[in-house]
């Protein structure tokens, strides 16, 4: 019995009508996508922002490389590839925002050309579609300039700090968008060259987000339902590909374990792997409900999480059927299936069995899965209004038109919903105002808004949500109470209160978090801040002393030691933090410290014994 030949691997030469349709999409997605953000670049830094790039030492030179490699958890560590792009963007913009967004304008419009060719490259290897080479590509720029106008993307332009999610998705896609190239290559040098640019993508993807853990499984499925038929054939064909693509998990693992992103996300962490997954059944529904009806956007969530079945969220039950249903599509109709398994997969990293307890959801994480849903509502309508119209041209025409005032009145639904985002970005205070409307609870949405109206000089409404937080904060258990206080910018708090000159005001509440949780360094670092502001340095001591031994990397608990001993007038212990600290530092701000050393032993060689 001969076996069935493989699907036709798609053609590499494209029509000429098919060619100028696409470069039509491509500039029509460019321009549109341009025109909406252009004028919305030059907003506040935002939330980790400050931790990336503003207080961030090591991205003020590309050489050395100090930005490779950090002892703490923010956005860049682990990430190299990201943090050589952000201390590129350091040496030309400085701290100015618009310079780091126009980059990240750039990288999105990027992705949203990739994905139009990836698609149309599909769709047109899809015989069941009946599809021309100019209807595929009319389809596939829908799907780019939907995917590239849609609100959920506002985030990763935005929020400087997830470049991470941004470079990674370029890289998975120039992974895909690669791997098919050298499907359809007709010479052994275009396949060479073209397998080698996707390993390179893959590599380069490892060095920006976990993400791309699951780049090569996307490839194996799309290889087996677009190119070689079957995952032994498309094994066989092409093993070299497929070795490159798996050697990216040899980069990824030493970082991930090796890095300070360890304890964030992590198997042995408190929340265990099932209660997770319960959790992200619920939280995917949630995503899902946004990509059609993208109204509360916010950027923090409760780190609430289903310890038991009988938490399950009733709408996680639509997530499961359709991850048995992208199951069932991937054995028996493994074209269809391929989308299904797109969401999952490009999801899989944050929103599957290993828990990340730090951000248990975000509306960035659907950045690459959102071309999915869209691809699929796109065809689907297509294939709809085309069997409506059948073969009587009247309804062919009628069909067509129906199509693009759909599209039209998507697009502009989509753009008006971005720029109403948009707008919320123009400050902090906006931003985090917004949180606050969609959860008037969460503890962190009113701790970094009122570290944000501090900074605007507005100190009461300040301290009302401040200690708002609090009360919201103390309702919660301990373990909700800590992962929502690692999220929660109570240094900048903190900073706000001095800053007003109203230290003493902000000590109550910060003396009742420090004493609910004495084993978070954030809370104990926050509180002796606004001891020292308030001219209490021998009160600083202690909780400077459980910070430093909870985070013993850091440099900040030993310099703010080293003014506590100072000010009380213990200059031997005051030298010895300030030498703790300088062994934590490099870089401009070591020097700082070792000159700042040198003037306090110098003051007590002049005051004598």
């Amino acid at each position: 019995m001969t076996r069935p030949p493989p699907p036709k691997t798609p053609e590499k030469k494209r029509t000429p009508g098919s060619t100028r349709v696409v470069a039509a999409w491509a500039v029509a997605t460019v321009v549109a996508t341009t025109a909406l953000y252009a004028s919305r670049l030059g907003g506040e830094w935002i939330f980790d922002d400050y931790h990336a790039v503003v207080r961030n030492d090591r991205i003020e030179r590309l050489w050395p490389p100090t930005w490779a490699w950090y002892d703490h958890d923010i956005p860049l560590a682990s990430r190299p590839a990201v943090a050589f792009t952000v201390a590129l963007d350091f040496s030309l913009h400085g701290h100015d925002p618009r310079g780091y967004r126009v980059f990240n304008l750039a990288a999105h419009i990027a992705n949203a050309l990739l994905l139009l060719w990836i698609v149309q490259r599909i769709l047109a290897a899809w015989p069941a579609l009946r599809m021309s080479q100019g209807e595929a590509a009319g389809l596939a720029g829908a799907v780019a300039l939907l995917w590239s106008l849609h609100p959920l993307q506002t985030e990763l332009v935005e929020y400087v700090s997830q470049r991470t999610e941004l470079l990674v998705s370029f890289f998975y896609l120039l992974t895909l968008f690669a791997a098919l190239a050298r499907f359809g290559a007709t010479s052994r040098r275009a396949s060479f060259a073209w397998t080698g640019v996707a390993i390179g993508a893959c590599a380069l993807g490892a060095m920006s987000k976990e993400v791309i853990v699951t780049a090569p499984l996307a490839v194996l499925l799309c290889d087996r339902a677009f190119a070689s038929g079957g995952f032994a054939r498309a094994l066989r064909r092409h093993r070299g590909l497929y070795a490159g693509l798996a050697c990216s998990w040899g980069i990824l693992i030493p970082l991930v374990v090796a890095g300070p992103r360890a304890g964030a996300v992590a198997l042995s962490s408190e929340v265990s792997p099932l209660s997770y997954l319960r959790t992200q059944a619920g939280v995917i529904a949630e995503y899902l409900r946004l990509c059609f009806w993208p109204d509360a956007l916010r950027l923090s969530y409760p780190p609430w999480t289903a310890r038991s079945w009988a938490e399950f969220p009733p709408e996680g039950a639509l997530v499961v059927a359709l991850f048995a249903a992208t199951l069932w599509a991937c054995w028996r109709r493994p074209r269809l299936g391929f989308a299904g398994a797109w969401f999952f997969l490009t999801l899989a990293p944050s929103s599957s069995v290993v828990p990340v307890v730090t951000e248990i959801a975000a509306q960035r994480r659907i950045y690459l899965a959102l071309a999915a849903v869209i691809g699929l509502v796109v065809v689907g309508g297509f294939a709809g209004l085309r069997a409506w119209a059948g073969a009587m041209p009247n309804r062919v025409r009628v069909a067509r038109a129906v199509g693009l005032a759909l599209l039209a009145a998507a697009c502009l639904g989509l753009g008006w919903r971005t720029g109403v985002r948009l707008d919320d970005y123009r400050s902090r205070v906006a931003i985090w105002h917004q949180d606050v409307r969609v959860d008037p609870d969460h503890p962190a949405a009113l701790f970094n808004l009122a570290s944000a109206l501090f900074d605007a000089g507005r100190s009461e409404p300040a301290a009302a949500y401040f200690d708002r937080g609090v009360q919201a904060l103390e309702r919660l258990d301990p373990e909700t109470r800590a992962a929502l206080l690692y999220s929660s910018s109570l240094d900048l708090v903190a900073a706000g209160y001095q800053a007003m000159g109203r230290a003493a005001a902000g000590l109550p509440s910060l003396q009742r978090l420090a004493g609910m949780h004495p084993d978070v360094a954030d809370v104990q670092l926050a509180y002796a801040r606004l001891c020292l502001a308030a001219g209490r340095p021998q009160e600083a001591l202690d909780p400077l002393q459980r910070a430093a031994a909870l985070d013993p990397e850091s440099p900040e608990p030993w310099i703010r030691m080293a003014e506590a001993f100072e000010r009380s007038g213990r200059t031997d212990s005051a030298l010895s933090s300030l030498g703790e600290a300088i062994q934590r530092t490099q870089g401009a701000e070591r020097e700082r410290l070792v000159a700042r050393r040198a003037r306090l032993a110098a003051r007590a060689a002049e005051a004598g014994p």
